[in-house]
């Protein structure tokens, strides 16, 4: 017999959080998953728990007897925990996933290496002992909800002492039985798998069939597809998305029918292929969001109010083109610069997505945002221009759904009983990127409008003396414009 040393680390926690645990080999996986809840701390009978094997494309799923629901994962293996033992994949694979399901929205992943394999040698002093499993270290920064690990190592030399017996290929179910019975665990000197148990044989008939209708393959394609486009909306809108929201999303899209369960199956298999998000107790959250108090900042820019759901043709266009491309501002705003500035349809889309990404960050954004459209071309050649194009940012700006806001957009913040109001859009020292004379009288409505310069306010905001002018001409305000007052 042998013993494993694993490292079992919580997925997504910054710095890692593990713990590592030696096991003795001959464990079924339905005993491993047992080991594995009581050394996590994460035990819950209406869990759950699922194993995989990701080199190979093999899955684990624990008591799914009743409804098997696999057509989204048509290219694992599946296997049942109680009739195979973790001898099978521990001595060739080095990692493993730890997987945790719970209604409705708890998702729980632990990385798991196997670090270390060592014989148990006949007659080796304490032999018996090292059947039982144990926690010989854990990280030194401590994981939420984890007791000291000596302490959870009582609990396991109590209730999971390890013994020889006759094989048995027990659920998961019996297993907490005996555990709560103090029976522990049993492993058998002979391990061998059951591959064509009745269990396994049903699983096998239902992959073939699969396999053999592409309407289900096109579906589940469809599926993860548009999961992809409302992740990439949830992170413009939100940065940090609640599950259920995130749902609220999913279910816009009337052509795909799933409940809760099988949507966090899509999720899943999207996060395996993408790897652009992960999951962090109910939320998902961006990889750039390292650690827990960087997703707490994020939170905490958003106000306390409900979640803007876009409907389908605005989801579609965030979360595939990177802006709401059928918006009446950006429509507007895409006009002018193919007609006025004569730009190209990918420059106008590249610009389009930076706008959208500015106004949704930023509490006004108007500086970075000119900036950004005369790096990619836009130079006003007219007073009428500047009028124009003044008149069509005010609009993105209100337009422009906004992360604070939960994904409204400014201009519909007042339905809010709470007194939510977008604050008043400042636009101080805005430099547009001009080729005409800067004292040339400028018509109305533009954000360099001559009488609001003249009179030393813009958007009511009072320009100080040493400042330099609006008017772009360079000098200080109280040397230029000021002097016609």
């Amino acid at each position: 017999m042998k013993l494993y040393t694993l490292k079992v680390n919580v997925k997504g926690s910054k710095p890692p959080q593990w713990r590592r645990i030696q096991i003795s080999s001959n464990l079924t996986f339905a005993q491993l998953a047992a080991v594995l809840e009581t050394a996590l701390e994460c035990f819950d009978e209406d869990k759950v728990y699922q194993f995989e094997f990701y080199q190979y494309c093999r899955i684990f799923e624990l008591d799914y007897r009743d409804e098997i629901e696999i057509e989204d994962k048509y290219g694992y293996t599946y296997m049942d925990s109680t009739d195979i033992y973790i001898n099978d994949f521990f001595d060739s694979e080095k990692k493993f996933t730890f997987r945790i399901f719970q209604e409705p929205c708890d998702y729980e992943e632990y990385k798991a290496e196997i670090e270390d394999t060592a014989e148990i040698k006949p007659g080796q002093k304490n032999r018996e002992e090292l059947y039982t499993p144990v926690i010989i270290k854990e990280s030194s920064a401590k994981f939420a909800g984890w007791s000291d690990f000596q302490k959870v190592n009582e609990k396991i030399s109590r209730n999971l002492k390890t013994r020889i017996a006759k094989k048995e290929n027990l659920s998961l179910y019996e297993i907490a039985e005996n555990i709560r019975n103090l029976k522990g665990l049993t492993i058998t000197k002979r391990p061998v798998s059951r591959h064509d148990s009745t269990f396994n044989n049903k699983i096998n008939n239902r992959i073939e069939e699969i396999m053999n209708n592409p309407d289900i393959l096109i579906n589940a394609y469809k599926a993860v597809s548009w999961m992809e486009v409302c992740v990439e909306t949830a992170n413009m809108l939100y940065i940090v998305t609640p599950l259920d929201t995130l749902y609220s999303l999913f279910c816009r899209n009337s052509e795909i029918k799933a409940d809760f369960s099988k949507f966090m199956v899509y999720l899943y298999d999207y996060l395996k292929v993408r790897g652009h998000n992960y999951i962090h107790e109910n939320l998902l959250v961006p990889d750039q969001l390292a650690d827990v108090a960087m997703i707490k900042r994020a939170m905490n820019i958003q106000r306390d109010i409900e979640y803007y759901i876009p409907e389908y043709q605005e989801i579609l266009d965030l979360g595939s083109m990177g802006y709401p491309a059928h918006d009446d501002a950006y429509i507007e705003f895409k006009e002018f610069l193919r007609s006025e500035m004569c730009l190209d349809d990918d420059v106008i889309k590249n610009i389009c997505r930076e706008t959208q990404a500015i106004f949704a960050a930023e509490e006004f954004g108007g500086q970075e945002f000119i900036n950004m459209t005369a790096e990619n071309g836009v130079v006003i050649n007219s007073k009428n221009q500047a009028d124009k194009f003044s008149r069509i940012m005010m609009r993105l700006v209100s337009r422009t759904c906004k992360i604070e806001f939960r994904g409204h957009r400014p201009a519909d913040m007042g339905k809010f009983s709470d007194g939510s109001q977008h604050r008043t859009i400042v636009m101080k020292n805005l430099s547009l990127p001009i080729n005409f004379k800067p004292d040339e009288t400028f018509q109305g409505g533009s954000i360099l409008n001559s009488e609001a310069i003249r009179s030393g306010r813009i958007s009511g905001l009072k320009i100080s003396p040493n400042e330099p002018c609006p008017c772009g001409s360079g000098k200080k305000y109280k040397k230029c414009c000021a002097l016609g007052r």
